[in-house]
């Protein structure tokens, strides 16, 4: 900037090659002042190519910012990263996963939701199950505490890629006393709970780490250096992955086990001796996978592409013969809603919207301060954002399209071909983001061609407006810069604090189901049930919002033939349409009883019922 000119305290002061290279075009972002052009330092992008050693030279920042950027960003990034839940001595394994969370991150949080989702569904049907104890004080009946040994064996189960044809297994292996693997299931569910990985508590609170950076960034940005053009580049780099510790924790509230082939061999050997026990004569006609290996690789967290769960089938049924049974109040006042039809859950289509718009978010915000700091325009910082989010939502695209059935599924040619163009974007995308923090940190994109901010126009008529790091006001002054730094701040703390929220809130309402001492599970469950009483209102308002639209959309549909294969759910006996696609040679399923048990259910001081006997004939048949 020296060759060109420089500030005093009332004005700018060209020299010879700035006065001959001076830019005297339109000024994008200035604000309507004739007399601000005057106390600006801008010079013409050809001024600055033939002066300044070409259009790619690059002036490094100096160590003082470098250090700043790495220290307060960069260092909280890389600890919040490394507290992802990876798997020991699986580098390779490892290294991809990281490549997927971070060049996919959508597609990531999006499938970490789901089965955080499936687990709160787990919570409150343990939790409905013993609404007549709600005052004792001892542990839990064998009853109660076996149905909720067998709902956290199905939220683990969730986690791993199974066989086809296993929902009757699971069905009749967790919700049947008359199986006589009662003990076995009870010792499944607590190795199983010694498996989890402890310490949600200490890894959610470090990374309160990178808030108070976050945090302490905002103010110095705002208080001491608003208009500082490297200032507004490290709280760019912090905006941009506000992202990243919401994921974080997520994943840590969606816990992986110590050991996920462990815990594989454990259920394979389970569900191997409730294989067994069923005669043999039977296992041809339900229709039951072959004794073996059950489950496949553990999936959790997104480790596997197009991997949904087993659950959300028997969550279901559960879920239906409950409401036909409980009092308006009580289902009112624990479940949120029942999934009549489990092909479509609209709850999916929100917690697919919730991870785009809250990964994007910061994404946009980055952008905005990015191209809103002098020089205006879309540059390098601005546009290396955006190529970002088109990678992000391209890998997101690819994957929404691998979910639509193909012919060439059954031989797998289709989803190879879609695995590997996502895995290139992923990596790709994975290696941008790092140029992305190194460039931003050191200075590299500190060069004529970025910070004259041509993309997109005409490099004749770009120009560079230099400025003082130590005289801030002149942006300030000149430019909308705190309009839009706090857009920009409001755009990925947003995210931030509300994603992380939310899944803290799931952790609370959940962790009683995985607690391994039954009179702190107790203790737990009734703190839940004091959240819901006091935020009922709170839930029925979140639950008509994200209904409406859906019952719009859906209004014209219901008088149509079935679009989609979809078939209306029989409301008069809370039965759900069977439709056979099977070839007519293979034979029909037979009924059989599935849960004899029965659960006492109701509220506080009002109704009471009773959850009995679950036939399949009257429910569903897999």
């Amino acid at each position: 900037m020296s060759k060109f000119g420089s500030y005093n305290d009332t004005n700018v002061l060209y020299t010879p090659i700035g006065e001959r290279f001076r830019y005297t075009g339109p000024i994008r972002g200035l604000k309507d002042n004739e007399s601000s052009r005057d106390n600006l330092l801008v010079i013409t992008y050809e001024g600055c190519r033939q002066n300044c050693g070409g259009r790619h030279k690059t002036e490094y920042y100096e160590w003082e910012n470098i250090t700043y950027t790495f220290t307060t960003w960069i260092l909280p990034m890389l600890g919040v990263l490394l507290q992802l839940p990876y798997e020991s001595n699986l580098f390779r394994a490892s290294v991809l996963l990281a490549c997927r969370w971070l060049g996919n991150p959508v597609a990531a949080f999006a499938n970490v939701l789901w089965n955080i989702r499936i687990n709160g569904r787990c919570a409150k049907l343990a939790d409905m199950s013993e609404i007549k104890l709600l005052n004792a004080k001892g542990p839990y009946p064998r009853i109660i505490s076996e149905i909720r040994d067998s709902l956290f064996i199905l939220s683990v189960i969730n986690q791993y890629e199974d066989r086809p044809n296993i929902e009757a297994l699971i069905w009749y292996a967790l919700f049947s006393r008359k199986n006589g693997e009662d003990i076995e299931r009870t010792e499944l569910a607590k190795r199983l709970r010694e498996e989890r990985k402890h310490g949600v508590v200490l890894l959610m609170v470090s990374t309160l780490w990178f808030f108070a950076s976050f945090s302490l960034s905002i103010y110095g940005a705002f208080i001491e250096n608003l208009g500082n053009s490297s200032r507004a580049h490290a709280l760019g780099i912090g905006i941009f992955l506000g992202w990243l510790p919401m994921l974080c924790v997520a994943s840590i509230v969606d816990r992986n086990p110590g050991n996920s082939d462990e815990v594989r061999s454990m259920l394979v050997e389970f569900f191997n001796k409730v294989h067994d026990h069923r005669a043999p004569s039977n296992e041809k006609s339900e229709g039951w996978p072959e004794r073996g290996e059950y489950f496949l690789h553990f999936a959790g967290q997104a480790r596997r592409r197009w991997h949904y769960g087993v659950s959300e089938k028997i969550l279901a049924l559960l879920e239906r013969r409950l409401v036909s049974t409980l009092p308006q109040k009580s289902i009112d006042l624990r479940l949120d809603s029942v999934n009549r039809q489990p092909s479509f859950n609209t709850e999916d289509i929100w917690q697919l919207l919730f991870a785009f718009v809250f990964v994007l978010m910061p994404c946009f915000g980055a952008f905005a301060i990015s191209y809103n700091t002098p020089t205006v325009g879309l540059g390098c910082r601005s546009g290396a954002y955006m190529i970002y989010c088109v990678l992000a939502c391209t890998a997101l695209g690819v994957e929404a399209i691998g979910w639509i059935p193909d012919k060439d599924i059954a031989h797998r040619r289709s989803r190879i071909i879609f695995r590997t163009a996502i895995l290139m974007l992923e990596v790709f995308n994975t290696i941008w983001i790092s140029y992305i923090m190194i460039a931003q940190t050191v200075g590299g994109m500190n060069t004529c061609h970025c910070r004259s901010a041509v993309w997109g126009g005409l490099r004749n008529s770009g120009f560079i407006v230099f400025g003082d790091d130590k005289q801030g006001q002149l942006f300030r002054r000149n430019f909308e810069i705190t309009y839009w730094w706090s857009i920009a701040t409001a755009l990925g703390g947003f995210p931030l604090v509300f994603g992380t929220g939310y899944a803290a809130l799931e952790w609370c309402l959940q962790s009683h189901l995985w607690s391994s001492n039954d009179r702190k599970a107790r203790q737990g469950l009734r703190m839940v049930r004091r959240w819901r009483k006091w935020t009922r209102w709170a839930y029925k308002l979140l639950r008509f919002c994200r209904m409406l639209p859906f019952r719009v959309l859906t209004l014209g549909m219901m008088r149509a033939k079935y679009p989609f294969g979809w078939k209306p759910f029989n409301r008069k006996n809370w039965e759900l349409p069977v439709r056979w696609e099977l070839p007519q040679e293979r034979p029909k399923l037979q009924s059989r009883s599935t849960m004899t048990m029965g659960v006492s259910t109701g509220v506080g001081g009002g109704e009471e019922s009773t959850v009995g006997p679950i036939e399949v004939d009257n429910a569903v048949k897999f």
